[in-house]
């Protein structure tokens, strides 16, 4: 037995040469083993994960302890029928891993077919090393395993990634459930009413993020997600941009500075105006206002240099901390900025006109406290509101609610009042005689409805009524059109201007309603009805409005408020007149190719563009509506033509976003800060002292 151990040591040493450490313990390992071999062994033993596993298909030369050691050295290895193989070769359909290298798997190694060669067991044992060895440092075996590695991997990425998707497409619907509630203006508690009913439906959207906390921070990412990426765009593009603010206060009673971003981008030539940020305000002063304005500004990534080159436009209300002539917000952005186009909005400034209007004609006063009257009967009693509907529905005619006139909302919804009193004209006057002669009312309320349908009836409250339906179906009209969306500034100014031509032609020419009523009151010896009501004629106390008068002062106070422009009003009139020349429809019929070069080069130094660039792209632009008839302006004006429509004339209104796709946002959520557990799980409140299941019971029944 020592001549034996001898010899295997001396061959393992001679076989080893120049090899690893790990192939001298194994070698090592073998001598031992075979050593400990016992006598009564045949056949050997395998075990797969535990020891106690025999398995009668070792090759002949190893013991138990000895296969134990291999396998740990060497995982891959398996035995069949006294012969090894590769579970990792097995693996691979393919004999061939790299054809054009010439690497193929050993087929012995793949169908467990390599024994021992040699008669002595010293011999059996170094020829099993010698091929295991060999095998281990082949190319196609190391080139099989990082196949099996990497094929491993995948299957690990793939099912995280199976798992992802199906928690992003739940996350999803539940970030266009809060989009929907955060943009319909309802409380965040209603998600949880909301996610029971979807998941009644059968829809799965998960279990977490479904508490009204989760929902205000989901609201809260979905919208600073909205805002970088629009001004990413807006910054990548060099789009030019004007400024929109408006004050306004919140419900408990906070001054909050709303501010708006119109603009243009590369793909249309209209502009966009959308909402950018709401901030509180600590104090209400101009200073305040600017600083907060311009830190909003950098936070969103539009920095003072930045907006030195693409601020064109700011605009507001009228208010004096906003546009005051020595130290107002809109003074010190043109100071920030000195090419700046200050604008005071159009819709301001039409409401403006109206009230100076009104304060110069009599007979108006008196109309808007008959209004105030009727406003106070019907919305202070619903009582007198549910009898009005009532007349309405015995005379077939459709209910509408009864308003306020030339109050503090725009001019159109002034005009929406007016128009509901001339439809109800008939039913209101039946609902306030049959108030004057209701037993269940006291006198003063009697006398209160009496005075009331007796001026309805009068003949200068008809001609009233149909002289403000004339003149504020003109202003609602202008008002509405100057609240468009895409209202540019020469648009805005050719509205203005038809709109005073018209008053001074209804000087002449009366309205429609107007010439009704008057040919119904001038009518004589026949009884005059309007709608049913007999007219009687004017007392002593009633006032006229007078017709001409109203419309003079109308178009004299539209000319001096919205065409008359502050400060710079040489500037902005040739700025107007400028923009002009880039309509088609207002050139010369013999259009030569330099018109219109100086007020190119006039607008390009307004809006800090190339005015070479323009001129060559506008006399492109002639070439080809005079010979082509082409009016799509080529891509060298583009640019110019955004900026001319970049320009704010109007704050009236700035809307939201329409469509909205979640999994934008519901990707970017994963990592987010808000992502807390804490604000993910939801609870489910139980009122414990009103149960209902008996109710709901019967009730499925």
């Amino acid at each position: 037995m020592q001549t034996t151990l001898k010899f295997t040591r001396k061959s393992a040493v001679e076989d080893t040469s120049g090899e690893s450490d790990s192939y001298e313990s194994d070698d090592k390992s073998d001598v031992e083993s075979s050593v400990d071999t016992s006598a009564g062994h045949s056949g050997g033993v395998v075990t797969s994960s535990s020891s106690d596993d025999i398995v009668k298909d070792l090759p002949t030369c190893w013991s138990k302890k000895m296969w134990m050691n291999k396998k740990s050295l060497y995982p891959w290895l398996f035995c069949n029928d006294h012969k090894l193989g590769c579970s990792i070769c097995k693996e691979l359909p393919s004999l061939s891993i790299d054809a054009a290298k010439s690497i193929h798997l050993s087929h012995e190694w793949q169908s467990a077919t390599v024994s021992a060669c040699g008669k002595t067991k010293e011999k059996q044992l170094m020829s099993l090393r010698n091929k295991i060895r060999k095998h281990n440092k082949s190319k196609a075996h190391i080139k099989a395993q990082r196949i099996k590695l990497q094929a491993s991997k995948e299957a690990i990425e793939s099912g995280i990634a199976t798992m992802n998707k199906s928690h992003l497409t739940a996350t999803e619907k539940l970030f266009r459930i809060a989009y929907k509630i955060a943009k319909t203006g309802c409380p965040f508690t209603d998600l949880p009413v909301d996610c029971d009913i979807h998941m009644l439906n059968g829809v799965d959207i998960g279990r977490t993020l479904q508490s009204d906390k989760s929902c205000h921070k989901v609201c809260d990412h979905i919208g600073h997600e909205m805002r970088a990426r629009i001004c990413k765009v807006i910054i990548e593009n060099g789009s030019k941009i004007s400024v929109l603010i408006d004050e306004a206060t919140s419900i408990s009673k906070k001054s909050n500075l709303i501010v708006y971003i119109k603009t243009c981008f590369s793909d249309s030539l209209e502009p966009v105006t959308f909402y950018l940020d709401l901030i509180e305000l600590p104090e209400q002063n101009a200073e305040c206002i600017y600083t907060t304005l311009i830190q909003c500004l950098e936070v969103h990534g539009f920095t003072k240099e930045l907006l030195s080159q693409r601020l064109i436009g700011f605009a507001s209300d009228g208010a004096s901390v906003m546009f005051g002539s020595h130290s107002g917000v809109a003074k010190r952005v043109q100071q920030s900025f000195p090419n700046v186009i200050l604008w005071h909005c159009f819709n301001h400034r039409l409401e403006l006109a109206v009230g100076d209007a009104v304060a110069e004609i009599s007979g108006t006063n008196h109309f808007k406290i008959l209004f105030d009257k009727l406003y106070h009967i019907y919305h202070s009693s619903a009582k007198n509101k549910r009898e009005l509907e009532e007349c309405c529905q015995e005379l077939s005619e459709q209910f509408f609610t009864v308003g306020r006139v030339l109050d503090n909302r725009w001019v159109a919804s002034s005009f929406r009042t007016v128009k509901v009193i001339w439809n109800l004209y008939y039913p209101l006057h039946c609902h306030l005689t049959k108030g004057s002669e209701d037993p269940s009312r006291n006198s003063s309320e009697k006398q209160t409805f009496k005075g009331l349908a007796t001026k309805l009836a009068s003949s200068s409250f008809v001609l009233n009524l149909a002289t403000m339906y004339d003149c504020l179906e003109e202003l609602s009209s202008l008002s509405l059109d100057l609240q468009e969306r895409k209202i540019t500034l020469p648009r805005a100014h050719a509205l203005i201007f038809r709109a005073i031509r018209v008053f001074n032609s209804m000087v002449d020419y009366p309205g429609i309603k107007y010439k009704e009523i008057k040919c119904l009151v001038d009518e004589v010896g026949t009884e005059r009805k309007f709608k049913g009501v007999l007219i009687q004629d004017n007392r002593k106390c009633d006032v006229v409005i007078p017709y001409g008068q109203l419309m003079r002062s109308l178009a004299a106070n539209l000319e001096k408020r919205l065409v008359a422009f502050r400060g710079t009003e040489n500037d902005l009139s040739r700025l107007i007149n400028s923009i002009t020349v880039l309509n088609p429809s207002n050139w010369p019929k013999e259009c030569p190719l330099t018109y219109g070069g100086e007020e190119i080069k006039f607008m390009c130094d307004v809006f800090h563009l190339d005015d070479a660039v323009a001129r060559r792209g506008f006399q492109e632009y002639i070439d080809n509506v005079r010979t082509e008839g082409l009016l799509e302006p080529p891509e060298k004006l583009v640019d110019l033509i955004k900026a001319t429509k970049t320009i704010a004339v109007s704050t009236a209104e700035c809307p939201p976003p329409q469509e909205f796709c979640p999994a934008l946002y519901a990707r970017s959520w994963k990592g987010s800060p808000s992502d807390n557990s804490k604000a993910r799980a939801r609870k489910r409140k139980v009122d414990e002292e009103h149960d209902y299941n008996i109710i709901w019971k019967k009730l499925k029944t």
